[in-house]
């Protein structure tokens, strides 16, 4: 903008019409330069958000100029409002078709884009002959926008595009002088022909393409090369062909015309599996050294690669950990990869040199590097026996330093290598105890409890370090810190008994008087009955015999690293997740829960609206059954019941035991039908939207479905306005989406007074015009209110 004036600043929109007259002033007309920054005030205004559209006409008149860069601005202006204007767009048609013949190839390619960019209901009439004539123009420049030009028209009449011979003509531009031109014809046809797989390749067309490489630039190779990898030599003397012709592009200084070389290469080879380790061992070394001459966010990139490699291969990169150490400048995102690849290159002869170099790690001033550095030291150690000595050595210094956050990480992976090596209990326990008292975190305290509960026999002070957590219980947040204490709690009573009984009967007290957890009351309820059938019964079963854990779940990914590694090259290897997963912003989880979420939905259609389900039948099936036999239990079994409490609400007394037994089973049927219900609370939801994508699919995977129901919906019509009569009643969506004849909606909602979060997952299925309802709250005992305002809110569209 010459002269220096400020164009995007806040003007009145009544100048407006200042601007039409100076567009129509005739001396303005004769004066290029003050037309010019007319025009530049019009694009500025329109940036801003200001309507320009009566000037329509002004700046169609305006077009008529040698002045390119002007030329350019008018026919943004006419894109961007032809599609309001359609009685005038006429006007800007005929404009851009004369310009489409002009003698200069910049105008003609400007022209064709812009003509091209118009969003009117019956372009094609319009655009069809310059297409045309722009495919055998004598300039690449229009011949390439031309190309585009024919994908722009699939995407707004896709039928007019496939009836026509236009795909054989882009087919027929592969053969084009111009490098550009040839990638963007394999652009528009990998995008017109996307519903069959993309353009359909032979061995001519790939070895015509591979023998043109050196002419395109990077970013037509990367398509090119993307075009490789889909296709699958006729045999083997055409694959080591290809890979000859391709060997020099791993020598490349771009590390996406690198990395689609390597996809080929993996491809062509993965039915060979002795080819395939070679090939892995190939890649080895340009790999690495683009991961050391690149910058951080390359580097991110290679190491997302090298990782997806090391797992697939392991032993090729081993030799070379020492590429793989952490640097004083590595952005956090580097070290956390760096430190992943090192453990999984641990074997027995290197792992010395990493372990060291890892328990350097752990005073890094991020809390997130010591930690993962501690896990690496822990996981190394499960993976080769070998190696458990020098982490256990390690991991138990770690405990002499002055850092909650070490000292937490190393219990929790002293629970895992325990589990490993269970008969290292003796040297791991007496330093633990030290710390014992000291830890905070949940995962900390979880694997705490779970060592004083399996290993309480040698730990002198086991039950009082568990006391004041069973004094607190009521105080606890997490369910999870809740449900190992039971488990501990029952374990070390079997132990030390002495000591154990009247905490243990505090505990299993507190625990079924508090609803609001229904999984850690559920269990004290199992605990507690499983005490009244046989205690010697409940003895076997808590502190059975434990399996050795040779590996964990959470290490055995090769299932995901399969489907990962098909889609090498591609933001899923950054990921580390399926392109499915992240793409569509849909589907909250795997397709297989997909599956038995609508099977368990279809088989919750004869549940009542009150959302009594089957799972409670069982529950108050099984607990009758438990108090049955609980009638023919020794008196030795009430001894160990009587926890020795002087609360009569804890009495262990018989009628203090019936009493508790109606309280479980729902009391007396007579006096519970006469009972007056109580009033279902009232709640207000919170219209601001407290929750982003991130902490609904964590809180939706880990809590559990409060209610379940199924309704009828009136029509077609009504399941798709669920959307908007669930906003106004301030029940956000979340993520929506069509599969099939299914309808998939995800909303939640806040209580503006007591926070209690919402999750729901709705189900319309549009043929049988039924809607499925999961509810999962963190307050359960809120789930019918929060039901209630839910249906009133979608009450006219149901049934």
């Amino acid at each position: 903008m010459s002269g220096g004036q400020p164009y995007f600043v806040d003007h009145k929109r009544g100048e407006v019409n200042e601007l039409k007259a100076l567009l129509r002033n005739p001396r303005v007309d004769r004066d290029a330069a003050r037309k010019r920054e007319v025009i530049k005030k019009v694009i500025a205004y329109m940036t801003l958000g200001i309507d320009v559209s009566r000037l329509f006409s002004e700046m169609i008149m305006a077009s008529t100029t040698r002045d390119l860069v002007q030329k350019k601005m008018v026919y943004l202006y006419l894109c961007t409002y032809a599609e309001q204007k359609q009685d005038l767009a006429i006007l800007a048609i005929n404009t851009l078709h004369k310009d489409c013949r002009s003698e200069d190839p910049m105008v003609r390619g400007l022209a064709l884009r812009s003509l091209c960019q118009l969003r009117l209901s019956n372009i094609n009439e319009y655009t069809m002959t310059p297409i045309r004539s722009g495919l055998k123009d004598r300039s690449a420049y229009v011949r390439k926008t031309a190309v585009m030009g024919v994908a722009k028209l699939h995407a707004k009449v896709p039928d007019v595009v496939n009836n026509s011979d236009l795909v054989d003509v882009l087919y027929n531009m592969l053969r084009d002088q111009d490098a550009v031109v040839v990638c963007n014809a394999i652009m528009a046809l990998n995008d017109i022909l996307a519903d069959v797989g993309g353009m359909a390749i032979n061995s001519h067309i790939i070895m015509h393409l591979l023998n043109r490489l050196k002419d395109f630039n990077e970013w037509a190779q990367c398509t090119v090369l993307d075009l490789v990898a889909r296709y699958t030599p006729k045999d083997d003397k055409e694959m080591f062909a290809i890979m000859n012709l391709l060997e020099g592009r791993l020598k490349h200084a771009n590390s996406a015309v690198v990395l689609g070389t390597t996809k080929v290469f993996l491809n062509f080879t993965r039915n060979v599996p002795k080819l395939h380790h070679k090939v892995f061992k190939r890649l080895k070394a340009p790999l690495l050294t683009l991961m050391s001459s690149s910058g951080v966010e390359n580097s991110f990139s290679i190491l997302s690669h090298i990782t997806t490699l090391v797992q697939r291969a392991p032993g090729v990169f081993d030799d070379e950990f020492k590429y793989f150490f952490i640097k004083y400048n590595d952005p956090k995102c580097v070290k956390l990869l760096k430190l992943g690849i090192l453990k999984n290159l641990a074997n027995e002869r290197n792992f010395g040199n990493i372990i060291d170099e890892l328990g350097e790690y752990v005073t890094d001033v991020d809390s997130e590097i010591a930690r993962k550095s501690i896990r690496c030291i822990a996981d190394i150690a499960i993976k080769i026996d070998v190696a458990a000595d020098a982490a256990l050595q390690l991991l138990l210094e770690l405990l002499d330093f002055n850092m909650d956050y070490v000292s937490d990480e190393t219990c929790i992976v002293m629970k895992d290598l325990l589990r490993k090596f269970p008969e290292r209990y003796e040297e791991v326990i007496p330093p633990l105890q030290k710390c014992l008292k000291n830890i905070e975190e949940e995962e900390g305290k979880v694997a705490v409890i779970w060592m004083i509960g399996e290993y309480g026999d040698t730990i002198r002070d086991a039950p009082y370090i568990l006391e004041p957590l069973i004094d607190s219980f009521a105080e606890e947040p997490s369910a999870a810190v809740r449900m190992e204490l039971l488990a501990a709690s029952m374990k070390l009573f079997f132990k030390r008994p002495p000591e154990m009984k009247a905490m243990l009967g505090r505990l299993l007290a507190a625990a079924i008087e508090d609803s609001s957890r229904v999984d850690v009351r559920d269990r004290a309820l199992f605990f507690y009955r499983l005490l009244k059938y046989n205690e010697h019964e409940a003895a076997r079963v808590v502190n059975s015999q434990k399996e050795i854990v040779e590996s964990f779940v959470e290490n055995d990914i090769a299932d995901l690293q399969d489907r990962v590694f098909q889609e090498f090259n591609s933001l899923s290897i950054v990921y580390n997740k399926p392109a499915e997963q992240f793409v569509t912003g849909v589907d909250l989880s795997d397709d297989e829960d997909d599956e038995d979420s609508d099977e368990a939905k279809n088989n919750s259609s004869s549940t009542s609206t009150s959302g009594t389900t089957a799972t409670t039948a069982a529950a108050a099936a099984a607990a009758a059954s438990a108090a049955a036999a609980s009638t023919s239990a020794s008196g030795d079994t009430d001894d160990i019941l009587d926890f020795g409490s002087t609360d009569n609400n804890n009495s262990g007394s018989s009628g203090g035991t019936n009493d508790l037994d109606l309280d479980i089973l729902g009391g007396d049927s007579t006096s519970a039908t006469a009972a007056a219900a109580p009033s279902t609370p009232s709640i207000t939801l919170n219209a601001q939207r407290t929750v982003d994508p991130a902490r609904f699919q964590s809180q939706w995977g880990v809590l559990g479905a409060a209610q379940q129901f199924t309704w009828n919906l009136t029509s077609v019509a009504a399941a798709q306005g669920l959307e908007q009569q669930l906003t106004a009643k301030h029940i956000h969506t979340m993520a929506t989406g069509t599969v099939g004849n299914i309808k998939k909606v995800y909303v939640f909602a806040t209580d503006a007074n007591t926070q209690a979060l919402y999750l729901l997952e709705c189900l319309a299925d549009l043929t049988q015009l039924t809607l499925a309802v999961t509810l999962k709250t963190d307050q359960p005992n809120t789930a019918d209110a929060f039901v209630a305002t839910f249906r009133d809110a979608i009450a006219s569209s149901l049934k």
